[in-house]
């Protein structure tokens, strides 16, 4: 597994830890109990956001969460249509599911967006740019429902290239 899977990999677990603890309260999706349900929005079709999608779903499966068991997943395609991502987004968090997943960042800005008013966590991957496009106060401390891993290259690593 790259560096790049890992840091998602970590990023996805923070947010089903983070899961666990919604689950405690009251509300949630109405799943049957340890059962949880997902709203993945991917903005376009690509390989790599492909991959990004399927690594989620085998992260989630190495922690003991399995589509048809105990988990249900929502995956929508935004077909690279912003208003479709912020349809799809704000239609998962009037469900009120129990986490977002967003690949790339305008999935993951709108994602963002309409999980503010139920505090839904949100797992992004793909991001080049997690603090300037506001969906984390820092790198190391976000600050927000907001966690996940960004595809920006160190500068400093490129310079030396």
């Amino acid at each position: 597994m790259n560096k790049k899977a890992k840091r998602f990999t970590a990023a996805a677990l923070a947010g089903i830890l983070a899961l666990s603890c919604t689950a405690c309260g009251e509300g949630g999706s109405g799943a049957a109990a340890g059962s949880k349900k997902i709203g993945v929005i991917q903005y376009t079709t690509v390989p790599s956001l492909d991959n990004c999608y399927k690594g989620f779903v085998k992260g989630l499966k190495d922690e003991g969460f399995e589509q048809g068991k105990n988990l249900t997943i929502d995956f929508q395609n935004a077909q690279a249509e912003t208003a479709t991502a912020d349809t799809e987004a704000q239609t998962m968090a009037s469900k009120k599911y129990d986490m977002l997943s967003a690949i790339a960042t305008p999935a993951a800005m709108s994602a963002y967006a309409a999980s503010k008013a139920n505090n839904i966590p949100v797992v992004f991957t793909a991001v080049s740019d997690p603090v300037a496009a506001k969906l984390v106060q820092s790198l190391d401390k976000p600050g927000t429902n907001c966690t996940g891993s960004s595809d920006q290259l160190p500068l400093e690593a490129q310079i030396q290239m």
